[in-house]
């Protein structure tokens, strides 16, 4: 609204309506429907804003969902690079396949099967790369570790019945070992309540 129109209907609003006279009442009926006119139409920009905006955000988000649904489809979806393949590229060199077999050596089958995973290329020299990578051998040997003491038997909880090393050579240096053994058979006879010897 302009400035001066705003400024003449301020004037005659103040004016008590009693006072106007009847140009002035018909002024004022037709600046005030202008301004209200101009009020409903900023209204009407603002929601037409709105419901533009609105519109561009679902166009963009229906995009999105249509993109998605063509890679869970298996299609292709526009405008996107397809995806690199995870085939592996194989080398009809012998000496590639002999540097690889040598590389792999004193790895088992779950060990190579990590490295391959970690290799950066999809070919023999990714593969043979990721042998020698430091992070790769540092989780191998953890796994190993890891292995080892799963597998290692327990040392006794009770130490009875066990001799100490000196005293098992003692004895087979006296030449008591004859002895000793049937001593020993004796004595886990009469634990499991048998008689009689070996």
């Amino acid at each position: 609204m302009e400035e001066n129109i705003k400024v003449e209907l301020e004037e005659l609003a103040k004016l008590p309506e009693a006072e106007r006279d009847e140009n002035q009442q018909n002024r004022f009926k037709e600046l005030n429907s202008w301004a209200e006119a101009e009020k409903t139409a900023e209204e009407k920009s603002k929601d037409l804003q709105s419901a533009i905006a609105q519109k561009e955000h679902f166009r963009t988000k229906h995009e999105e969902v249509q993109k998605e649904l063509d890679v869970l489809k298996g299609g292709k979806p526009l405008g996107v690079k397809p995806e690199v393949s995870e085939e592996w590229i194989a080398s009809n060199d012998p000496l590639e396949i002999v540097r690889l077999g040598k590389t792999l050596q004193g790895f088992d089958e779950k060990e190579t099967e990590f490295i391959i995973r970690n290799a950066p290329t999809r070919d023999i020299d990714g593969i043979i790369k990721a042998s020698k990578d430091e992070w790769v051998k540092t989780a191998i040997e953890a796994n190993r570790q890891k292995v080892a003491n799963e597998n290692k038997i327990p040392a006794p909880s009770s130490p009875s019945g066990m001799e100490s090393v000196e005293n098992t050579q003692k004895t087979i240096t006296e030449g008591n070992v004859v002895q000793e053994v049937a001593k020993r058979v004796a004595e886990l006879n009469a634990k499991e309540g048998r008689s009689g010897g070996i």
